[in-house]
């Protein structure tokens, strides 16, 4: 009797909830934007080329805070940027040659482009001819002389990878890779001709040419010093052997700067070439690709860190004084359009261009103070909150320059903001709920607090009532029509409630267990249980969207349909991945947008 009663409840639980669906869709890339490549320096302003977004401006007329301008999206993957006038040359990777007037540098925009047979690396531009490092293609030299129309004047295999290029005297002097530095005779650039190479400098990334000299960097051995004095005779002078990975050089006076991969910057005294020595180093959160030096301040391409700036002033005690970073720990996610609106604990605030979801691609940044860890976006204003650094107002109407206008410093650990009308209410930890007046963004008034049962872990507003989730106290429910004096009106008891959301006159709570509750609040004063659903897994976000319901945990994200009030689930779908989640937000593209720590953005993309 036992067993019928048994499978007889199966069958019921069968018909009324769907079987689980596992799936297995696609995640997109990380979100393109985190590898800095190439910089060039040209007044008050510093290009750089980023493996997957594009070409960058930035003004670094203070260096200890350089200011985003703007991006230029690309076709392929930027490795090598030369600006001359109001033009840039980009190479683009595998899509060659992209020529772009940066004369309106928000308005700047790709004018033509020119296809080489490899990989555009490097370029440099000697007069009117541009010679391109074209990796796998060799070296290709094509005329700009109008950019609209740029034309090959030639090309020359190198028989190695041709990683760097730089062109002094009438000769190209071309870091090939296995076959180390190759100099070749341009005085005639429609019949280039290889005149002589130094094989020793085998992985050879990266060259800079002074006084007769080239200094060769190789991902293996580090520095060589060439004398190129007789360029069909180059003779070795000096090596030495850098801590890390040589990948680009600058020489400045008696100093050679050095992008070491993971070791970051390296300082060397090259004075006496045949013994060169390293004087300091600068060991940097990322990966040093490239350097460039302008007075006392060298500036890092360093990878998925973005743009550092260091203080060389004194060169044996080099310093980070300021930078350009992509990410932190994302912990939030909004998605309004084609943008994705992303918090970053240390890195603050993040635009990324989702137009593309295969491929989210970063934008623009602001640095803020504390850890950013939630927003909340409203017409063009987000509000972030960044626990003992209170809220952060946002302006970020020019999406390539987002600006801070104002802000308001709580006395708690904020963690949660939520808007309506004109206040914001912040989760302030153990300081309980403030509410703030931000009628006039830039100047955002105190207006009151409400001090909570417990921490509040999660916070939202349905009509005239705040919905506190509050850990092991429970759910909170608060009147809030007179904003001066919010007043608890009911407390629901349950374990470890950290999200809370409301739709129509349903709210959803998740407890530490791994369970969901449905909670009817038509009347806020009396709410009654309507189910408790064990999730397996514990929820650490609850998004909601038509009828489905989207729960986060750890490295899974699950979808229960809700077809009414009495009778809220009836299938589910469950996407296991390899990733953490901290958030999600449901597109309506139905795809699912992941707030996933320290891979920034990933978006889930569904087979709906």
């Amino acid at each position: 009797m036992i067993r019928r009663i048994i499978w007889l409840f199966i069958i019921l639980f069968t018909f009324l909830i769907k079987p689980l669906t596992v799936l297995s869709d696609t995640l997109s890339d990380t979100t393109k934007g985190g590898y800095a490549r190439k910089i060039f320096l040209k007044d008050n302003y510093l290009y750089l080329a980023d493996w997957y977004s594009g070409l960058h401006i930035y003004d670094v007329t203070y260096p200890y805070a350089p200011v985003h301008i703007s991006n230029i999206h690309t076709p392929g993957s930027p490795k090598g940027i030369f600006v001359k006038d109001n033009i840039a040359y980009v190479g683009d990777d595998d899509h060659g040659l992209q020529i772009i007037d940066i004369s309106n540098p928000l308005g700047s925009k790709i004018i033509s482009e020119y296809p080489t047979q490899g990989l555009a690396y490097i370029i440099e531009l000697n007069g009117d001819l541009l010679y391109v490092a074209d990796h796998r293609g060799g070296v290709s030299i094509i005329n700009v002389k109008d950019p609209y129309h740029p034309v090959l004047v030639s090309r020359f295999e190198t028989n190695g990878l041709a990683w760097g290029i730089t062109v002094k005297d009438g000769y190209a002097f071309v870091a090939a890779d296995k076959k180390g530095l190759l100099i070749v005779d341009v005085t005639k650039p429609e019949r280039p001709v290889i005149v002589s190479g130094y094989s020793e400098a085998v992985n050879a990334e990266d060259v800079f040419v002074k006084d007769r000299i080239a200094y060769v960097v190789s991902y293996d051995t580090g520095l060589h010093i060439v004398d190129v004095k007789d360029p069909l005779r180059p003779a070795g002078i000096g090596v030495l052997k850098t801590p890390g990975n040589a990948r680009g050089i600058f020489v400045s006076g008696n100093l050679a700067y050095i992008a070491d991969w993971r070791s970051g910057l390296q300082i060397v005294d090259v004075s006496n070439p045949v013994k060169p020595e390293i004087i300091s180093g600068l060991d940097t959160s990322g990966m040093g690709w490239d350097v460039k030096v302008k007075g006392d301040f060298a500036y890092l391409a360093d990878w998925e860190s973005g743009i550092k700036v260091i203080n060389i002033s004194d060169p044996k005690r080099p310093f980070e004084v300021g930078g350009y970073g992509y990410y932190g720990y994302t912990h939030e996610v909004y998605i309004k359009g084609n943008y994705g609106y992303i918090v970053n604990g240390s890195q603050g605030f993040q635009i990324i261009d989702i137009s593309n979801p295969e491929n989210p691609t970063w934008i623009s940044g602001i640095m803020l103070p504390g850890d950013s860890q939630d927003l909340f976006v409203k017409d063009n204003f987000a509000f972030v909150v960044s626990g003992d650094a209170g809220l952060h107002i946002i302006d970020f109407s020019n999406p390539y320059k987002p600006v801070r206008i104002g802000g308001f410093d709580t006395t708690g650990l904020s963690n949660k903001v939520i808007v309506k009308d004109k206040i914001a209410y912040i989760a302030d930890g153990g300081e309980g709920v403030k509410l703030i007046d931000i009628t006039i963004p830039g100047r955002p008034v105190y207006i009151a607090s409400y001090l909570t049962e417990g921490h509040p872990e999660d916070i939202y507003i349905q009509n005239n009532y705040l919905l506190i989730a509050g850990g092991d106290s429970g759910l909170e429910i608060v009147d809030i029509r007179d904003a001066l004096k919010p007043e608890r009106i009911y407390l629901f008891k349950a374990k470890g409630v950290n999200n809370v959301k409301v739709k129509d006159d349903r709210a959803f709570i998740s407890s530490g267990k791994g369970d969901l509750f449905i909670l009817d609040i038509s009347n806020p004063k009396a709410i009654r249980k309507i189910d408790k659903i064990g999730i397996g897994f514990e929820i650490k976000d609850i998004h909601l969207r038509d009828n489905t319901i989207y729960l986060a945990g750890d490295k899974v994200i699950a979808e229960l349909k809700s077809d009414g009030i009495e009778k809220p689930i009836s299938s589910n779908r469950r996407h296991n991945l390899t990733i953490k989640v901290s958030s999600i937000f449901p597109g309506e593209d139905n795809n699912i947008y992941i707030a996933a720590g320290s891979d920034g953005l990933r978006v889930l993309l569904t087979d709906k």
